[in-house]
């Protein structure tokens, strides 16, 4: 049979020849266009086209340089998961039938349907992964917990999700959706409205906790309306400082390995913590780290993200956490009202806003809490890394209110660590309802601790991931054995944990030892505060032994209470500058 001219659209075609073919979208139905001497219509076909005939029929896309397909070849272009037999009722085992569409490694809609799963759905990408959902929900009801709900492997191919499409780990899952590169070929990750929930860290049993899960190479991580609510941690499960429960964790893969650029949209995540009230570590809504030097610090190169608007509540532990280079944070909204957190107020370290290494910025934000208080809302710890500075600190327009949670300890620190020099700069800050705050600001330096041996006068000093190069200037307090303090510069680095320094006379001793290193400078300025201070505090505070130079300026600073002060130094020897002009008034 040669071939005929076949339209597909939801209106009649004009201007056509007799036996010419239509495909009415709309009814899903057939016709012929039939001729006659003195009439032309079109006739529904019967019996209906068999499949054969697909291909042999001809399909031309409207608009300039379309070229002619067989109907066929068209149909091919998009799958559903129902042309594989998924049912999508909530109680029809469908996972076969959706592990066989994934499979087919097609173009793949999701109807709208609930479609159970009962195992891990997985894929190794040869090719680019699009999905397309019209509101389909994929829900896990495995007989036990399982890792990775939807488990993808990129090999360097784009990934694209698209369409209300929500995973429902139904506490069976750790990780809800995990998407991987550990490729040296860069790909993007492009997803728009995917909610994850109930993800569950059931155990110490498998790595991970997370709503949404990315790691490796990619140029680009595009994330817009992402909804992840109740992602938790039952007692006993975690791994301090390696393995908790997070919404969304954007990493590594290994060296060369890391994504360049993050963009967060319009996020929604709720409900990430601990069941363990006891436990306080690694409960965080969005976590984003790069990969680490041959230290074992995060290596910052030109790598960078963004969130913004969208609202981050309810963390058991930081709300945003970074290692990367620079970051900007504008519009987003952080409350703390449920009482499954409460047990984070007064904790040690968890700030609502943690820049662990690198800099940013953080403009137009709210926080309202009433059920706890972070110990900081904002804090800024510099890069560790060898020769590579940070942009800097930035916090602009930032409203704070509190009821019945007792003081707020600080609003913004910072931490020098490693980082030889530092700018913060403050403006527009509004705090109300906390009964007191105690500094607006803090800046300190941690010492670092660890052992020391003496041989001559080569001193072997021994701490963990210690960050100094060969030159570097240190004091250094021997807080056990004999030898003796004072300032010394390091004469070689052995490895990421140890290095050398020399002493002024031969001797042979052991212990622990304490260090810091010389010579930081912390340039912090604050302007257009309202907030009622502690009356025995000031608004900004230098604190801890080992503490850096400085250098501080300020305006408009209108606090509630009787202290007067801008600058307070906890210890004696000051190393400390006042600039002019700093102006505090007391309404």
């Amino acid at each position: 049979e040669s071939l005929v001219s076949t339209f597909v659209s939801p209106t009649a075609p004009t201007g056509i020849s007799n036996g010419a073919r239509w495909y009415d979208t709309v009814s899903g139905r057939t016709f012929i266009y039939y001729v006659d001497t003195d009439s032309a219509q079109w006739v529904e076909a019967s019996p209906p086209f068999d499949a054969t005939e697909a291909l042999q029929i001809n399909y031309t896309a409207s608009g300039t340089g379309a070229v002619t397909r067989t109907v066929d070849s068209k149909l091919e272009d998009v799958v559903s998961v129902k042309d594989f037999g998924a049912v999508g009722d909530g109680t029809t085992d469908d996972t076969a039938a959706i592990q066989a569409a994934i499979n087919s490694g097609k173009t793949l809609r999701w109807l709208d349907g609930t479609y159970k799963i009962v195992s891990s759905l997985t894929r190794t990408l040869t090719s680019p992964l699009r999905w397309y959902s019209d509101g389909a929900t994929i829900k896990l009801e495995s007989s036990s917990s399982i890792q990775k709900f939807v488990d993808i492997t990129s090999n360097g191919n784009d990934v694209n999700i698209f369409g209300e499409l929500t995973l429902d780990c139904n506490q069976k899952s750790f990780i809800g959706l995990f998407i991987k590169n550990d490729t040296t070929t860069f790909s993007d990750v492009i997803i728009r409205d995917i909610n994850v929930k109930n993800a569950f860290r059931a155990s110490q049993s498998f790595t991970g906790g997370d709503g949404i899960f990315i790691s490796g190479s990619f140029t680009k991580i595009i994330l817009q309306n992402p909804d992840i609510r109740d992602v938790i941690m039952a007692a006993s499960a975690g791994i301090s400082g390696s393995q908790g429960v997070s919404g969304i964790t954007i990493n590594s893969a290994g060296a060369d390995k890391a994504p360049q650029r993050v963009d967060i949209i319009n996020a929604h995540i709720e409900n990430i913590y601990s069941q363990d009230a006891s436990y306080k570590m690694d409960q965080d809504g969005i976590k984003i780290f790069t990969e680490e030097d041959e230290f074992g610090e995060p290596r910052l190169y030109e790598g960078s993200f963004s969130i913004r608007g969208g609202s981050i509540n309810n963390c058991g532990g930081r709300a945003i956490k970074s290692q990367m280079e620079h970051g900007v944070i504008d519009g987003v909204k952080f409350s703390r009202d449920s009482s499954e957190i409460s047990q984070i107020s007064g904790t040690g370290d968890m700030p609502e806003i943690d820049f662990q290494v690198g800099g940013g910025i953080v403009t137009n934000t709210e926080y309202r809490y009433s059920s706890a208080t972070p110990i900081r809302v904002i804090s800024f710890s510099g890069t560790r890394q060898t020769g590579k500075y940070s942009f800097g600190g930035k916090v602009l327009n930032a409203n704070v209110s509190t009821s019945g949670t007792g003081n707020l300890p600080r609003f913004v620190t910072l931490s020098m660590f490693n980082q030889d020099r530092y700018q913060l700069n403050v403006s527009n800050v509004n705090i109300t309802g906390a009964d007191e705050l105690d500094y607006f600001a803090t800046c300190f330096q941690d010492d670092a601790d660890g052992t020391y041996s003496q041989s001559g006068t080569t001193v072997t000093i021994t701490i963990t991931k210690h960050g100094f190069i060969v030159g570097d200037n240190l004091t250094i307090d021997y807080t056990s054995g004999s030898a003796v303090d004072g300032s010394f510069t390091v004469a070689s680095v052995i490895d990421a944990n140890t290095f050398t320094v020399t002493a002024g006379s031969s001797a042979t001793n052991s212990g622990n030892v304490s260090v810091y290193k010389e010579d930081k400078e912390a340039y912090i300025n604050i302007e257009n505060i309202l907030a009622k201070v502690n009356s025995s505090n000031a608004f900004v505070q230098r604190l801890s032994t080992a503490r850096p130079n400085v250098y501080v300026s300020g305006k408009n600073l209108v606090q509630q209470g009787s202290s007067t002060s801008f600058f307070k130094a906890t210890t004696s020897g000051n190393f400390v500058q006042d600039l002019s002009g700093i102006n505090v008034r007391v309404i």
